[in-house]
């Protein structure tokens, strides 16, 4: 007669191993045994500038959010984004019937020194199930610690707006419109500019009659 073995003792069992699995090779001691010619794992490198990496709306999001969130996608939005000094940059297209992201596989960036110039010439909606004709041109500078960028795009439709979206900022106080540094904690701060960006946005949003955020760490 088989010994029995409970579903919790299982899920013991399992998520051992899970965890054991999921350590990072740089964590291992990967010394080689005795005799063996393998090499310890290599640590992964980070990315370099003009590196195009995969990104979604919900990378380095949390979900589900933890504070006051707003206008958020209900399934994961692809934003590709770009490597240039220490942040990752990507770029949305607003229409009027649409919003836009670029096709991952039709991005080409190229970096020289402290400028870097990012093109796409299509682009992806509908959580990236659906293309269109499109395009991007999204050009850096960066100065001492300063970047600079300006972007050109083009679509079907005429566009609303084109939206940066710049990850990887240190977390600290935030002040929109050179109002007071605030603590958001775990939630979003919703800046419109300019007239408060309209009356569709009266729920807490700051009215800012300068269009510039500042983030003090």
């Amino acid at each position: 007669m088989s010994e029995s073995f409970s579903r919790r003792d299982w899920l013991k069992t399992v998520g051992a191993a899970g965890v054991g699995a999921s350590i990072p090779g740089e964590l291992i001691d990967a010394q080689p045994a005795m005799g063996s010619t393998s090499q310890p794992i290599a640590s992964q490198t980070a990315p370099a500038p003009g590196d195009i990496v995969e990104l979604y709306s919900t990378s380095d999001v949390f979900i589900p959010p933890r504070g006051r969130s707003f206008m958020k996608f209900s399934f994961d939005f692809p934003e590709p984004g770009v490597v240039f000094g220490d942040h990752r940059f990507s770029f949305l297209i607003f229409t009027d019937e649409n919003t836009y992201s670029l096709d991952r596989s039709r991005m080409q960036a190229k970096a020289n020194g402290d400028s870097l110039e990012l093109t796409c010439d299509r682009l992806v909606w509908g959580g990236g199930q659906q293309t269109s004709p499109g395009k991007l041109t999204a050009k850096f500078t960066k100065t001492g610690s300063t970047i600079e960028w300006s972007v050109i795009a083009e679509a079907e439709h005429p566009i609303k707006t084109v939206t940066t979206v710049v990850r990887d900022v240190p977390r600290g106080l935030v002040s929109l419109g050179g109002g007071p540094l605030t603590d958001t904690r775990d939630g979003d701060t919703l800046g419109g500019y300019t007239f408060g960006a309209g009356d569709l946005h009266n729920f807490g949003v700051t009215s800012m009659t300068t269009a510039v955020g500042i983030v003090q760490v």
